[in-house]
């Protein structure tokens, strides 16, 4: 199944380091905006709870966009992360290079390991 127009500008946008209009972030969808110009490897972009997560597998983190800055979500040595998705008690985290999954709540702490 391919993915919708939107959710493939969303990731193109946020490969380069720019922003396309998520819903409430930005008055105009055709709006672009720069908001990590730091961003190593960006991908697997998720929209959830009023906040952009996105992993940055050569850091080993996961990193949160709330509109107005970024920070460190979650971050763990080795990990590799190249996705993060909703879970029924927070967020799964796909460490590629780890070869694991990391289950976290809404504030990030450990819940177990996949």
């Amino acid at each position: 199944m391919c993915p919708s127009r939107f959710a493939q500008d969303a990731l193109i946008a946020l490969l380069i380091g720019v922003f396309v209009g998520f819903p409430a972030a930005s008055p105009s969808a055709h709006e672009l905006k720069v908001i990590n110009e730091q961003a190593f490897y960006p991908e697997g972009p998720l929209w959830a709870d009023g906040k952009l997560y996105y992993a940055e597998m050569s850091k080993d983190r996961i990193m949160s966009w709330d509109g107005v800055s970024n920070v460190v979500f979650w971050q763990g040595a080795g990990c590799g992360p190249t996705t993060i998705a909703k879970s029924m008690t927070g967020f799964y985290i796909f460490c590629h290079l780890g070869n694991r999954i990391h289950e976290v709540s809404a504030i990030a702490h450990p819940i177990r390991t996949i």
